[in-house]
């Protein structure tokens, strides 16, 4: 895994990590994931996750950029959509409004909302809502 990815996953983690109102609306227990959750974490929490990257590269191979695509998603259980709308509404306001930066030896440019996730899941005892979005924003290595 290039550095870019390793960078942009961080970057995001320490963001949503780090807002004392997202922190707030999610009950100041910081039940933000990074991919893999914990069993019996109580919700609602936050997951991100890396969804996918494409490289853009020159002529002789060199990387001059990655493109990456992530997913941050609100989840909670049997209480429908509405009360994670806020905390997602948060993710996305901090997503979408953060400037481009430069961030542990890489520049990451402004990340753009592409698509809504709005997804419901049932287990044997419980219904799963997600609700979140997935966000693109290009990558490069300053080093």
């Amino acid at each position: 895994m290039p550095i870019e990815t390793i960078s942009v996953d961080k970057w995001i983690y320490n963001l949503l990590n780090t807002d004392a109102t997202l922190q707030a609306l999610l009950s100041g227990g910081v039940p933000i994931y990074n991919v893999e959750v914990p069993q019996a974490t109580s919700d609602p929490y936050v997951v991100l996750s890396m969804y996918t990257s494409l490289d853009a590269n020159a002529n002789d191979g060199q990387r001059i950029f990655t493109m990456n695509q992530y997913q941050v998603v609100t989840i909670g259980k049997n209480n429908g959509f509405l009360p994670l709308q806020a905390i997602a509404d948060r993710c996305d306001f901090l997503m979408v409004k953060t400037p481009s930066i430069s961030y542990l030896s890489t520049y990451i440019g402004h990340f753009m909302r592409e698509s809504i996730i709005q997804t419901q899941n049932r287990d044997e005892d419980d219904t799963w809502y997600n609700l979140g979005g997935i966000y693109r924003a290009m990558a490069h290595s300053l080093v």
